[in-house]
């Protein structure tokens, strides 16, 4: 399926008009001059999507997609200073799916077509079902022993003492519960893998220092925290989807009058692409009214789902054992892997 966009969207974002290059191993001879090889392409494949990519020489680099790739149909470029690559990639990852482009890109973007490595955990059905009802398929879902020797909870153990030596300790877990529970998707499955929870990490330590936070993929999706001099000043923010939480709350003014003492702003972690903010949730009582709102919960867990589909956690080894058994909950015991397959019917 060769699509009529392959020829208009590229033109619009700056590209050449698209070559036929079905069948080619090299593309030297559209470019021979090597230094007229540096800049931003564009590749469509037979399906109907699409990839955007830099190269110091698009010449070598289309050689090695086409060696791996046999379905490339139509290729374009845009010449850029090198210096210019990381940006100028960056606002046309953006800015494509608005002219109608479905991107195989993983970085920049917003949402992972294809399979992924989230599908061997946690099959696509099984992710629909989430999106449908997390509630439930959470509550059916098994816990896996990833710490079987125990060494992470050694590794933390003073870290979660101090945590738990909090006066205000029922508060917090009630409030990272609330967030577990409606916002990331299999939370027991996909632990440690694909989310984890540190415990009063070091991060921000001179200024704000955390309290805990939920990561995924690279970045941090929700943070409790407080102000330097006052840790009993107990403080939170969640990044979630844009684009659905505009769906109930179409402007700002409309989100405080629900919830006055809240803040959103744009954030532009690199791993969450364009459909990305994050929200202020201020005190214990208005972070739980917030996240209890369920086109909040599908906000962040659209984002979650996202991160995860994209690649794995990479702060695993910050994860804290004891602080996640209190969000998770052990009525599911553990399981392997190799026997908790499927878990939905």
């Amino acid at each position: 399926m060769v699509t009529e966009l392959g020829f208009t969207a590229p033109v619009k974002l700056g590209f050449t008009a698209p070559f036929d290059v079905r069948g080619r191993r090299s593309i030297a001879d559209l470019l021979p001059k090597s230094r007229d090889r540096c800049g931003i392409y564009l590749l469509e494949f037979s399906d109907g999507l699409f990839y955007i990519g830099q190269a110091h020489n698009v010449v070598g680099r289309f050689s090695q997609h086409s060696k791996r790739h046999g379905n490339i149909v139509r290729w374009s470029f845009r010449p850029e200073k090198r210096r210019n690559l990381d940006a100028v990639e960056r606002e046309l990852i953006h800015r494509a799916p608005s002219l109608g482009l479905t991107l195989t890109n993983k970085v920049h973007v917003s949402h992972i077509v294809g399979e992924t490595d989230l599908d061997e955990l946690l099959a696509p059905d099984e992710q629909e079902l989430w999106r449908a009802n997390p509630a439930k398929t959470s509550a059916q879902d098994v816990r896996l022993n990833i710490d079987a020797d125990g060494s992470q909870r050694t590794r933390y153990k003073r870290q979660w003492s101090s945590f738990r030596d909090r006066d205000d300790l029922s508060q917090l877990l009630g409030l990272l519960r609330l967030y577990m529970h409606g916002c990331v998707p299999a939370y027991r499955r996909t632990e440690y893998s694909f989310w984890s929870v540190s415990c009063m990490p070091s991060t921000n330590a001179a200024t704000f220092p955390r309290l805990a936070a939920v990561n995924m993929n690279i970045m941090e999706t929700f943070v409790v925290y407080h102000p330097k001099h006052e840790p009993n000043n107990v403080l939170s923010f969640v990044n979630l989807s844009k684009d659905r939480l505009l769906e109930q709350y179409p402007s700002k003014q409309a989100f405080y009058r629900q919830y006055p003492g809240t803040e959103w702003w744009p954030s532009n972690y690199q791993a969450a692409g364009e459909d990305q903010m994050s929200v202020e949730l201020g005190n214990f009582s208005s972070a739980i009214r917030v996240l209890a709102d369920p086109a909040v919960q599908s906000a962040a867990g659209l984002l979650n789902l996202d991160l995860m589909r994209k690649g794995g956690n990479i702060y695993a080894r910050f994860h804290c054992f004891e602080l996640a058994d209190q969000l998770i909950g052990e009525e599911s015991g553990y399981a392997s892997y190799s026997n908790q397959m499927p878990l939905f019917t």
